[in-house]
């Protein structure tokens, strides 16, 4: 907080913030791909791995960047739809 009260403007993601998420999404395609579930749908049975697989059952300081994870992938649904279905 700046002396005179006012708050300092949040500082903005950068693009490193932006690549290591694209890699993040990924390396758990390339495992979620590894486990060959092929029963469901593909897209929600993906989320499910990712939710688990970022550590669901724990209530730590990671909790709000899983939740941002999950949530640029929720918003990109449709272009890891297709890295799923390609070999």
């Amino acid at each position: 907080q700046a002396e005179d009260g006012i708050r300092d403007q949040p500082r903005s993601r950068g693009l490193g913030d932006v690549y290591k998420r694209q890699d993040l999404v990924e390396s758990l395609i390339t495992e979620f791909k590894k486990q060959k579930i092929i029963r469901g749908n593909i897209y929600d049975n993906f989320m499910f791995f990712c939710y688990n697989a970022l550590g669901a059952n724990k209530d730590d300081k990671y909790k709000h960047t899983r939740a941002s994870i999950l949530k640029h992938m929720t918003q990109n649904k449709n272009e890891i739809l297709l890295k799923l279905t390609r070999n």
